[in-house]
């Protein structure tokens, strides 16, 4: 487990993507929590993963990431992954 102490410190640029359905890591406690601490990150929460019209386990909201679905202002995550600097 990270601490909230050390998600608070993490500088690292940080864009978090996950489904609400998802109950292997259930985002309330997890992404939104880490959300909430991590200074500056961006969250992309999807209610469920759907590709090609079937529904997938909410733990794979990489798929998302993967085909570079995820965007916030016409920006994609891949596109702001190039961006980001440490």
């Amino acid at each position: 487990m990270v601490s909230d102490a050390e998600l608070a410190a993490i500088a690292t640029p940080t864009w978090l993507v996950a489904s609400l359905d998802d109950t292997t890591v259930p985002p309330a406690p997890n992404t939104i929590h880490a959300h909430d601490l991590i200074p500056g990150s961006l969250m992309t929460l999807y209610d469920h993963v759907v590709r090609d019209g079937y529904q997938f386990p909410g733990h794979w909201s990489w798929i998302y990431v993967a085909r570079n679905d995820p965007s916030i202002d016409g920006t994609h995550i891949w596109q702001w992954m190039a961006r980001q600097h440490r």
